[in-house]
């Protein structure tokens, strides 16, 4: 389950209280807000991690990458299969990708 908005600010607030130590803000979480439910260390160590790298608390949902489907992609898919039908699908997608990111 994930914590609320203000928890996890106030677990920021709190490792910035003990120094970055997870351990030692698990302890101070638990005597500052006993009523709450009581993170782990490891939660603090995550939360410390997205801190530092996003400048967020809040989960953030990542977003892939979406194939793009045109007529000539599929065409090109239809031919290499027709050439070579031992070979998978993905296979072929997986190259073209690979392709496409050297060709930038």
């Amino acid at each position: 389950m994930n914590f609320s908005k203000d928890e996890l600010v106030d677990m920021i607030f709190i490792l910035g209280a003990s120094d970055r130590n997870c351990l030692l803000a698990t302890r101070l979480y638990g005597q500052s807000y006993p009523e709450r439910r009581q993170p782990g260390k490891r939660v603090f160590q995550n939360l410390l991690d997205r801190f530092t790298r996003t400048g967020k608390v809040y989960y953030e949902k990542t977003e892939r990458t979406k194939t793009t489907h045109s007529e000539e992609n599929e065409l090109t898919t239809l031919l290499k299969i027709v050439e070579d039908p031992h070979t998978s699908q993905r296979t072929y997608n997986m190259k073209e990708k690979k392709y496409e990111k050297t060709e930038m």
